[in-house]
């Protein structure tokens, strides 16, 4: 009887510190794959396991006046800013098709999408960062360009053909451009 208690108690103990182990794992991948500033996956998170995801397209996006923003309201308004725009994409996508690739800009992945789809998506970004509004600054009005690639492929390889489109949509602001 004394042994099966002394075993419960080391079950406990173990299955205890089996927890504390699982929460410093998850504690120590957040840290390495979240972004702090826009709380969504870095550009680690896309260079060690998005890259080599194949999918049927990928958009980057860029935050239109983003050095303006900074250079007028300060790099907390900017900070500010990518949280906001990181949270607006998180509610139109999957989490772990989204990270913040760097500076302004943001690439979102897709594994199986028709272009309708994928247009819908894009569509549903550009929708959610318009209706951002900066309580302590509601004199800037966000809108983003987005360069979006529709074709099957590993995301590394799409990577550039979206950054093509994301050029030609940097020329009118707030748009998008999706090349086949």
């Amino acid at each position: 009887m004394e042994i099966a208690k002394r075993m419960d108690g080391s079950s406990r103990l173990a299955a205890s510190e089996q927890e504390a182990f699982i929460q410093i794992i998850s504690s120590c991948r957040r840290e390495l794959y979240i972004d702090s500033l826009a709380q969504i996956h870095n550009r680690r998170y896309y260079d060690e396991i998005m890259s080599a995801e194949y999918v049927s397209a990928v958009a980057i996006i860029d935050i239109d006046g983003f050095k303006q923003i900074n250079d007028e309201f300060g790099h907390l308004a900017g900070d500010e800013v990518l949280f906001r725009v990181g949270q607006a994409i998180d509610s139109c996508v999957r989490s772990e098709d989204e990270v913040r690739y760097g500076g302004d800009e943001f690439v979102v992945a897709f594994c199986e999408i028709t272009r309708d789809c994928f247009e819908d998506k894009l569509k549903r970004i550009l929708g959610e960062i318009g209706r951002i509004h900066l309580t302590r600054h509601p004199e800037i009005r966000l809108s983003v360009s987005i360069g979006g690639i529709h074709r099957r492929g590993f995301v590394r390889d799409l990577f550039n053909l979206a950054d093509l489109a994301l050029y030609r949509a940097k020329r009118q602001r707030g748009l998008y451009r999706i090349e086949e």
